[in-house]
């Protein structure tokens, strides 16, 4: 046994007797073939046996030197009808489900190869002492895995006389930022094809996997035909709804096409379908329950012996009175849960959200007249039909402004602020709107229903932002009856929607503008980066209803500045505040940065100068801009138009680009600003300006 430090690995182990025993016991589970779980009913399963038949086939007999990629949409049953071919074949496969986070990319592999570590406890608690305690004792990872792959290929076909498959579902999963997993796994794939060892089988769900793998590879034609799993036809759809779901024809007819044959889309709206038909049959069913099962079943063990003497028709008359009454209570029940909301968050909306301003009164910079500005937008007319976009650098108090609004007249405003991890989105709206569920959802049926049934329900109900809107748009109708004009909704940070989540700024976006044209309700998208400003700008339709000239919140101005850090701060030595001034310039936070390390750390102006310089260095090499780097050439050129002119028109500084892509990415550094009024760039703060000064060498 030896020990060593591997680049790799986190483990500093290469034991030759577990790699021999990793190789073998791969071979043995090929060998015996897996037996993956089918997650599927029988109820919901759709034989599909032309293409089971050819899946079987690329799994026995794959054709040699290639590697493929079945893709089709999300929810058309690929998994399913691989594990089903699984399921028949004996041996000669391995399947990876590659999982939503890449950090248990190692698992997933060791659960395909099946490998157990259950012979080196005492190695594992040795390592732990000499290490740490939470040290992760694993004697592979995926690399190594795929390494171990190829040895273990060999001796399998050397025995078998055909390549062995790895199957790598949920493809899709590998498209991360860098694409080197991808890159990895295509190499790996390509190369062991060509010698056919073992052949790779990418499943995907749209067609951006295939195209990174077109593209990753110049000599991309190894793969074989791209196999497509398509939706269901109509046959086979009414097939489906009607035998295996029960559903009637003319029913299932309607629901084909409202779907079309998409698998999932099926089953969850014949499951809806099927929910609500019962609901309603509850009434009938007693029509069709015999005499018999009254008077040995229900009178037997349900009623006192008395009442015997009743027949079960006569019995029936109450029952059907009792349904058909809370049938009547059920319906008055939804119609009054559905004008109490209504009525709720109209309340809600006319009393607005009313943020909180956590500032000190020592940070905080009065600016009346953008305060006032913000307060007539808060109050539109009757006939307003524009929605509103503020936008500025981060730092220049945008949040803190409106805020500072709402405090002193929020009514009919409710304020959203976008959260960093979208996964609260949901939980934002719900606090924005107090939407904590007042009165139990849904009809008396479906509450009775989950009572009897013990459907599961949560505890706490998180109700969807889509749901939250809509909520809001109905509370907006009533506010608007009541008071005249219509309520107003503010979206502050929504640069934090680009690039991940650009479909909910386009959902926002798109609502706005219908909501302005019908003037229901007036959005207010408040932004910091030129990414979700230039987003919103490239759909003009939605910008068509967009207030212009946008309002850009800038700098404070020097007399501004100066007071700031005189008055307010205490900087007794007015030099040294014009010395911060000319350093930094009028940016709120970078103002208040400046003077908590002047006045609370006692550093000099020369150190904050150069931990700036820092700061700003960094920047300048994440935009490219440093000698030998892709932007310099073109970076100098837009500090020489700055200095000549002190602004640069935005289609001149695009240009100088190869992309426009890659000059957006420089634009959201903090080194140029975008001013989408004048659609001009500056730089961004009079820090930068200096920096450059100071290294004229490089940039001018």
């Amino acid at each position: 046994m030896t020990f060593r430090r591997d680049s790799v690995n986190t483990c500093p182990l290469d034991i030759r007797e577990d790699k021999y025993y990793n190789k073998h016991q791969l071979i043995k589970t090929v060998t015996k073939g897996i037996q993956l779980e089918k997650n599927i009913l029988p109820l919901h399963y759709i034989s599909r046996p032309e293409i089971t038949d050819k899946l079987k086939k690329i799994f026995e007999k794959p054709f040699l030197s290639k590697y493929y990629i079945i893709y089709g949409d999300h929810g058309i049953g690929k998994t399913t009808l691989i594990k089903t071919v699984l399921k028949e074949i004996d041996q000669g496969v391995i399947y990876v489900n590659i999982p939503t986070n890449l950090n248990n990319l190692n698992e997933a592999f060791e659960k395909a190869f099946n490998f157990k570590f259950h012979g080196f406890i005492l190695t594992k608690y040795i390592l732990q002492k000499i290490f740490d305690k939470n040290f992760e004792f694993k004697f592979f990872n995926w690399i190594e895995s795929l390494e171990i792959l190829k040895e273990s290929a060999e001796i399998y076909k050397k025995k078998y006389n055909k390549p062995l498959i790895i199957i790598y579902d949920n493809a899709d999963r590998l498209i991360t930022e860098d694409l080197k997993i991808l890159k990895t796994f295509q190499n790996h794939a390509i190369s062991n094809a060509k010698i056919n060892r073992y052949i790779s089988i990418f499943v995907c769900n749209n067609n951006n996997t295939l195209e990174k793998l077109s593209s990753l590879y110049k000599h991309y034609h190894y793969y074989q035909s791209i196999e497509e799993i398509d939706k269901l036809n109509k046959e086979e759809s009414m097939n489906y709804l009607v035998n295996k779901r029960g559903i009637n024809i003319t029913d299932a007819e309607n629901l084909y096409e409202l779907v079309g044959g998409h698998i999932l889309n099926l089953k969850n709206i014949a499951d809806k379908f099927l929910f609500i038909k019962e609901s309603f049959k509850v009434k009938m069913s007693y029509n069709t329950i015999n005499h018999h099962f009254y008077k040995n079943v229900l009178f037997r063990f349900f009623l006192p012996s008395f009442l015997k003497k009743f027949t079960a028709r006569q019995l029936l008359i109450p029952i059907k009175i009792s349904i058909g009454g809370f049938v009547i209570v059920d319906i008055f029940y939804t119609l009054y849960q559905d004008k109490f909301d209504k009525y709720y968050f109209s309340k809600v909306i006319e009393k607005g959200t009313q943020p909180e301003v956590n500032i000190s009164s020592l940070q905080y910079i009065s600016q009346p007249e953008i305060v006032e500005h913000f307060k007539r937008i808060f109050k539109p007319n009757k006939n307003q039909s524009l929605y509103h976009v503020i936008c500025g650098e981060h730092g220049t108090g945008k949040t803190t402004l409106i805020k500072t609004a709402l405090k002193e007249d929020g009514q009919g405003v409710i304020y959203i602020n976008i959260p960093t991890n979208l996964n609260e989105l949901d939980e934002t709206f719900n606090k924005a709107l107090k939407n904590f569920k007042v009165l139990p959802s849904g009809s008396l049926l479906k509450q009775l229903a989950q009572k009897i049934l013990y459907f599961k329900t949560n505890s706490k109900t998180v109700i969807k932002w889509e749901d939250n809107l809509e909520a809001f748009k109905n509370g907006a109708k009533r506010y608007k009856m009541k008071h005249g004009n219509p309520p107003v909704i503010i979206y502050d940070n929504v640069d934090r929607l680009v690039p991940k989540h650009t479909k909910v700024l386009d959902i926002l976006q798109e609502d706005a503008k219908d909501n302005a044209d019908d003037m229901k309700y007036i959005a207010v998208f408040v932004s910091n980066k030129t990414s979700a400003f230039k987003r919103m700008k490239l759909r003009t339709n939605a910008w068509t209803r967009v207030s212009k000239p946008v309002v850009e919140i800038n700098n404070l101005s020097k007399e501004e500045s100066i007071n700031y850090l005189v008055n307010k701060r205490g900087i007794i030595d007015i030099t040294e505040a014009e010395k911060l001034y000319e350093l930094v310039g009028g940016c709120i936070m970078d103002l208040e940065t400046v003077a908590d390390e002047f006045l609370n750390l006692k550093q000099s102006f020369e150190e904050i100068k150069q931990q700036k310089f820092i700061e700003i260095d960094n920047e300048f090499n994440i935009a490219k801009l440093h000698k030998n780097q892709p932007n310099h050439e073109a970076g100098k050129h837009i500090i020489k138009a700055l200095n000549s002119n002190g602004m640069l028109d935005y289609l001149t500084y695009s240009e100088l680009f190869n992309n426009l892509e890659e000059a957006n990415k420089v634009l959201e550094t903090n080194i140029f600003a975008y001013h989408p009024i004048k659609n001009i760039i500056t730089f961004n703060s009079r820090a930068i300006e200096c920096y450059i000064r100071e290294n004229a060498d490089i940039f001018i």
